[in-house]
């Protein structure tokens, strides 16, 4: 698995959003001028594709209300990551999102989130586009990718094309251990 991140590609500008793209990461054509609502086109946000640092990573977590995940869970997993995209503005990391996989066959999308100052302006919007665009250049044909929609984020997921596994199967999870 080779996680996007690292050096920073070539930067594109839509409307006042800059677009920024580690290697290999093509432009994310789908986002243009209009296309969010007005707020977004005021305000400025780099959508990078790189996996936010531990510290950012957990803090983002946290303020939009996922789960939080221990620092040791954090450090180990962030640099499996397949793809991921985190949202900046003034370099703060405001919105993130990731996805994870072995690779060929078997690929979930985890981790979007926005910070709640910076909910309802087409953040993820802007997110899962980023990380569907690369996932659809890189992953084989017969690759599966799947996620868990926490309460109303499945409506976002559906206008992705994303629909329910039931009743053909069932999402299921085990937690090792709580965090504490």
């Amino acid at each position: 698995m080779a996680p996007v991140g690292g050096d920073i590609g070539p930067a594109a500008t839509f409307g006042a959003i800059a677009l920024v793209y580690g290697p290999g990461f093509q432009c994310y054509g789908a986002i243009a001028p209009g296309s969010c609502n007005g707020d977004l086109m005021r305000e400025e946000y780099e959508v990078r594709g790189e996996v936010p640092g531990v510290g950012e990573y957990r803090r983002l977590r946290e303020a939009a209300g996922l789960s939080p995940k221990g620092v040791e869970a954090a450090e180990k997993g962030l640099p499996n990551t397949w793809c991921g995209v985190t949202v900046r503005r003034g370099g703060e990391a405001v919105g993130m999102g990731r996805i994870v996989g072995d690779g060929g066959c078997f690929f979930q999308v985890v981790d979007i989130c926005v910070l709640p100052e910076h909910q309802g302006r087409g953040l993820g919007k802007l997110i899962m586009r980023a990380l569907l665009d690369e996932y659809d250049r890189r992953a084989p044909a017969s690759a599966y990718l799947s996620l868990i929609a926490d309460g109303d984020a499945q409506h976002l997921y559906r206008q992705f094309g994303f629909v329910d596994t039931a009743p053909a199967s069932v999402g299921m999870f085990r937690q090792v251990k709580k965090i504490s």
